[in-house]
């Protein structure tokens, strides 16, 4: 314990003594008179506090009997003497404290920053001193080897913690190679020096000439200031009774005091350094300082031991994209595509990173393998081979990312022909975000090469996901990326593509990855968004649509009117291009599957090429579906089943082949276009269970018969089957479609009559059966279908004579009957319609032609190759202006005029 007692009072005045423990707690006590425990018998108490420091005690609170006082001041007197020396370390502790300190990472005030310096411990005897006698240096000072003449610093212990000054001058230097030994100078000189001590007192006193002031010390921590934490003080009233400063914690300063002699108990070598008998460490894996505190991080050589996240990984050396220096990578790979480098032949300009062992960095594979054997034996002599053995062997091989080379490896050649059956793989670490080439220079003797495969995965073995490959003849560079790490977790799932920089998928990642919104909406965990933005970026980069503002993000700046975007709450649901709404023909990219809200695809007239893609069919929300006028191939995919919402498909004119997948009657489309395609089989008999209102199938090559399960399309309105290859009779059931507005079964094979049920469709305004092989005569019952516009029946087998109950078609404007074995007149009563056309040509019609036939509106009139008689009607004339075609040759016209009208 440490004991004031009062000047002139030993036995029965006043004493302060610091208690290790008095209930627990440290601190100081007073007491009167002689007491046998000072700790448990006390008049007074502090508060709990450690420091030895009784003045410094006094600034705190004090108690009596449990009751705080209200003002207490404990003073230094001046003039006043004291043994100091005697209330010094004890004798182990002394032996703990270490004699020399080392003070690294000290920048002052001036923004300087000072090397390494070494202190110097040394104690204090100044008992005959009338200014100075501080029970606080019951500790000793360290003072610094001089980086100025007789400037220094010094380090003091204040009782509760260390302070640093540099604002000490003295009239002498120490010479660290004198045989004395410079602490025993400075000792035998400070203890003397009247003018140091006076300093001192005033630093220790009023907080003068402070610069740094540790935290505070912590039990036996007080020894030595060594591995303390260190603060600039803070601002000090120089007119308050008690001023020395407080540390500034906002401003912590960088300095740490090491000790700078080891020892194996107290204070032993860093990471794994030798402790040597004359105090020195030796630093095995190439730490420096003395006590091998500095790691050789970021000198550009990979240090293993030093290879973990708490240094860094060695401070960026082991890996390509964080070394920098010219030593990085060259001591980096010790077997190459495990080939030892001893048995290269130029092992000094092998360069990788086989220890990157950083977590940020994302494996990519290289793969050898498939080497042609040279077995030229006109060229052995030529090139040195005097054993005249097959060899073969390898590219050199280059891969740069972001302008680092992260793998070099020299041409090698294999001794053994046995050898060129080896699979060779060397895996490289590269950041997420790089963009990569991997670039090869092979070996040639005359017109032959040493030719060989090489490949590029993502991952940590071949089996992981392709990149790009190749012989290294035909692909001397393969161009790949690794997207942000956030873009590759979540596009890694949809494609593989992604790393292939030759690709539509590896440029569309590697724009995202450089695009800030497309990585916030990653991290933001908004993933839809992402693969929309992918899904368009894909897009664009197959097919460069015409738009001057293309913008990724994907509700506004498309360029309109070539490509339209709809969206609701930021996600597309309606992507349109307009006809030629791009700049170079393409593919409809797979992706677009990943549009999960758009309810509306709308991508004719832009010759998209390749297939359908069977993808489309994940696209749950959507609800209509237009690719018609491209050049699609391939089948028709039986996912579009898959599209539960789907009211709308239009797949016309493309080239799509195979049959009609019935498994698209799951839907519940009302229209359907797949017309003027190369689509074979029979049509699906299960559309009658669809809520169809359009089907159209013309100019495919459909065979078989009309199915009769058509004639549960009540709600149908256009039926167009023309121009396959459809055989059998008209369904008379199907003609009990009343809604029918449009009805096309030309240029098929159907055979029979046309059922007298025609009369049902009242509705039908277009009715085609254009050459078929349809017998009978022409229905009469056609002249109840009031609404008829368009009746084309030629090139049939029809005879009889046409109908005058199509008189009644006050609708009707065409009307084909050409190529049929018809007789007999032209009614009267057609003749009162406003046809347009009338084709009646290449029949056996008789009689003459009415006059009346000039009171039609026509542009068309073809009567040829029948036997019509007596004279052409002059009333023809008045049709001059607007008869396009007009065709009465082959019959048996006896006059009339029509010069410059019609062909007789």
């Amino acid at each position: 314990r440490l004991v004031y007692e009062q000047v002139g009072f030993e036995s029965d005045g006043g004493k302060f003594a610091f208690c290790s423990d008095m209930g627990g707690d440290k601190g100081w006590t007073f007491h009167i008179g002689q007491i046998e425990d000072p700790c448990k018998n006390f008049v007074a108490r502090s508060e709990a506090t450690k420091t030895f420091d009784v003045l410094e005690a006094g600034k705190g609170q004090w108690y009596a009997g449990g009751v705080p006082l209200d003002y207490t001041q404990i003073s230094r007197v001046l003039g006043s003497s004291g043994e100091c020396d005697q209330v010094r370390y004890s004798s182990n502790q002394m032996d703990s404290s270490c004699q020399i300190i080392d003070l690294i990472g000290y920048t002052d005030d001036t923004k300087t920053a000072m090397g390494s310096t070494k202190f110097y411990e040394v104690v204090l005897n100044s008992t005959e001193s009338t200014v100075f006698t501080r029970e606080a240096l019951s500790y000793p000072i360290y003072v610094s080897e001089t980086s100025e003449p007789a400037r220094y610093i010094i380090v003091v212990f204040t009782g509760r913690q260390w302070v640093l000054s540099k604002a000490i001058e003295l009239n002498t230097t120490f010479d660290p190679n004198s045989e004395i030994g410079p602490k025993t100078l400075m000792a035998e000189y400070l203890n003397t020096d009247e003018s140091f001590l006076s300093t001192l007192q005033s630093m220790i006193e009023q907080g003068e000439y402070v610069d740094l002031i540790s935290e505070t010390a912590e039990d036996n921590a007080a020894i030595s200031p060594v591995g303390m934490r260190w603060y600039y003080p803070q601002e000090i009233d120089r007119g308050a009774r008690y001023n020395f400063p407080m540390e500034d914690l906002v401003r912590p300063a960088t300095a740490v005091f090491n000790c700078a002699r080891c020892d194996d108990s107290a204070n032993p070598c860093l990471y794994e350094g030798i402790c040597m008998p004359d105090g020195f460490c030796d630093c095995i894996h190439g730490g420096s300082g003395v006590l091998c505190q500095d790691p050789p991080l970021g000198d550009g050589i990979c240090n293993l031991y030093f290879n973990r996240e708490e240094f860094g990984w060695d401070g960026g050396d082991c890996c390509g994209s964080t070394c920098s220096g010219a030593e990085c990578g060259r001591a980096g790979l010790s077997t190459p595509f495990g080939i030892a480098k001893d048995q290269q032949i130029n092992q000094s300009s092998v360069l990788g990173y086989d220890s990157c062992e950083d977590p940020s960095m994302v494996p990519v594979t290289i793969e050898l393998k498939s080497f042609e054997i040279f077995n030229y034996t006109e060229w052995y002599a030529v090139i040195g081979n005097e054993d005249g053995d097959p060899f073969c062997g390898t590219a050199a091989i280059n891969v740069r990312c972001n302008g680092i080379t992260y793998l070099h490896w020299p041409q090698y050649t294999f001794d053994n022909e046995s050898d060129c059956d080896k699979v060779l793989t060397e895996i490289i670490q590269v950041p997420f975000g790089s963009q990569c080439e991997l670039t090869t220079n092979v070996v040639c003797f005359g017109p032959f090469c040493l030719d060989h495969y090489v490949s590029v995965h993502y991952g940590d073995d071949t089996s992981s996901a392709p990149i790009q490959s190749g012989n290294v003849l035909n692909h001397t560079q393969l161009s790949f990326g690794v997207p942000s790490k956030c873009l590759t977790d979540l596009l890694l799932n949809y494609s593989f593509s992604i790393f292939d920089l030759s690709t539509d998928q590896g440029t569309a990642a590697s724009i995202l990855s450089n695009d800030g919104l497309s990585e916030f909406l990653c991290n933001d965990n908004d993933p839809n968004l992402v693969l929309e933005r992918y899904a368009l970026t894909v897009f664009n980069a197959s097919t460069h649509f015409k738009s001057s503002n293309w913008d990724l993000y994907q509700c506004h700046g498309w360029g309109i009117p070539a490509v339209r975007i709809a969206c609701t709450n930021s996600s597309i649901t309606s992507l349109v291009l307009d006809e030629d709404a791009i700049l170079q023909a393409g593919t409809i990219p797979t992706e677009l599957s990943l549009l999960s809200n758009l309810e509306e695809l709308v991508l004719q007239g832009n010759n998209f090429t390749a297939t359908v893609p069977s993808e489309l069919g994940l696209l749950s929300a959507l609800e209509r579906l237009e690719l018609w006028d491209n050049a699609l191939s391939g089948t028709i995919p039986s996912e579009l089943a898959s599209l539960s919402r789907l009211t709308a498909m239009a797949l016309a004119s493309n080239k799509l082949s195979g049959t009609i997948p019935t498994e698209l009657a799951k839907l519940p489309m009302t229209g359907l276009y797949l017309d003027a395609n190369l689509l074979t089989g029979p049509i699906p008999t299960q559309f009658g269970s669809m809520p169809l209102a359009a089907l159209s199938l013309p100019q495919n090559r459909l065979s078989g018969q009309i199915p009769t399960e058509l004639a549960a399309l009540t709600s149908m309105t256009t039926l167009g089957l023309g121009g396959n290859r459809l055989t059998g009779p008209i369904p008379s059931v199907l003609l009990s479609l009343s809604s029918l507005h449009f009805l096309d079964l030309s240029f098929n094979s159907l055979s029979s009559t046309i059922p007298t049920e025609i009369n049902r469709l009242r509705n039908l305004t277009d009715f085609s059966v254009h050459e078929n092989s349809l017998t009978g005569g022409v229905p009469t019952q056609l002249g109840l279908c009031g609404s008829l516009e368009i009746l084309h029946l030629g090139k049939n087998l029809f005879s009889n004579s046409i109908p005058s109950e199509l008189g009644s078609l006050s609708e009707l404007t065409a009307l084909g009957m050409a190529g049929n074995l018809l007789t007999g007149r032209i009614p009267e009563e057609i003749l009162g319609l406003r046809l347009t056309a009338l084709m009646a040509d290449n029949n056996m019609m008789t009689g003459t032609i009415p006059s009346t036939i000039a009171s039609m509106p026509l542009i068309e009139l073809s009567l040829a190759n029948n036997s019509f008689v007596g004279e052409i009607p002059s009333e023809l004339i008045a049709l001059q202006d607007s008869l396009v075609l007009c065709a009465l040759e082959n019959n048996n016209f006896t006059g009339g005029a029509a010069p410059g009208i019609c062909t007789v």
